[in-house]
């Protein structure tokens, strides 16, 4: 009888036992579920947090490369025609080169979105290099100006009369022309007997003692057969010192009248 209440009261134990540990099994579960729960809900909040302030930083960034091209897209490209140049690099940079006569100048304007630019026609004698033929007239365009109600000054900015006899370096603008390296991309035509020598517009030739063989083509007063010589050179062609002296070189005599016409003599 003894033995029997004995083994009753430990197997109460026993089952109160695992009932308790039962339930602190489920409280422990219990509390590491809402902990995890917990967890994964400040990982989300994070998550979306660092989600938006990432598509906020690539918005930033692609705003910042956006204005970057803008920016400096036509600043490369007005460096590419401002830039002083020889005239080596002129031919070079230009995609039309023509001497011809100025038939109209000064004529500023102000565009749409407020730029102020100043144009001046040519009717071309003959082309040099591009697809202008004889007889096309080139309007090209430079920036700045006076308008009657506004002015823009701008460096370097060419004033030409008409009946000037003259070569130009351009680039073309859709359906206008600029000239390359602001000034320096337009020389007088001065006539002689026997040959034809360009000099710069802007009159500051910057004169090298000591020119190496491939600065023969520099700032210095150049004939108009050298020039064309120089543009359509092949590739393997060097020039040598004095070659474009204009010394001696034989060529028509072109008589270029100031209303205009052309005439060869």
């Amino acid at each position: 009888m003894h033995h029997a209440l004995l083994a009753g009261s430990c197997g109460l134990r026993k089952s109160r036992c695992a009932i308790g540990f039962r339930s602190a099994t489920r409280h422990v579960t219990h509390n590491k579920c809402d902990a995890i729960s917990r967890f994964m809900s400040v990982q989300r909040q994070t998550g979306s947090h660092l989600y938006r302030f990432t598509m906020k930083l690539a918005a930033r960034a692609t705003e910042i490369l956006i204005a970057a091209l803008i920016l400096f897209a036509p600043v490369s490209v007005s460096a590419a025609l401002l830039r002083s140049m020889d005239l080596t690099q002129l031919c070079d940079h230009a995609d039309t080169v023509v001497a011809g006569v100025v038939l109209t100048s000064g004529q500023a304007q102000e565009l749409d979105n407020g730029r102020i630019v100043t144009e001046f026609s040519i009717i071309v004698h003959e082309s040099i290099k591009g697809t202008s033929t004889f007889g096309d007239v080139l309007f090209i365009r430079q920036a700045g100006g006076q308008t009657p109600t506004k002015v823009a000054r701008v460096p370097r900015l060419v004033s030409v009369k008409p009946g000037d006899a003259v070569v130009v370096f351009t680039r073309r603008l859709q359906d206008r022309f600029a000239l390359v390296s602001a000034d320096r991309g337009i020389w007088r035509i001065e006539y002689g007997n026997n040959d034809a020598i360009l000099t710069p517009y802007d009159n500051h030739v910057e004169r090298k003692p000591d020119s190496k063989p491939s600065e023969a083509l520099s700032n210095h007063p150049v004939s108009l057969l050298a020039l064309r010589k120089w543009v359509t050179r092949p590739p393997s062609v060097q020039l040598e010192s004095g070659y474009l002296r204009g010394n001696g070189m034989a060529m028509k005599s072109v008589q270029l009248h100031r209303i205009g016409g052309l005439r060869e003599e």
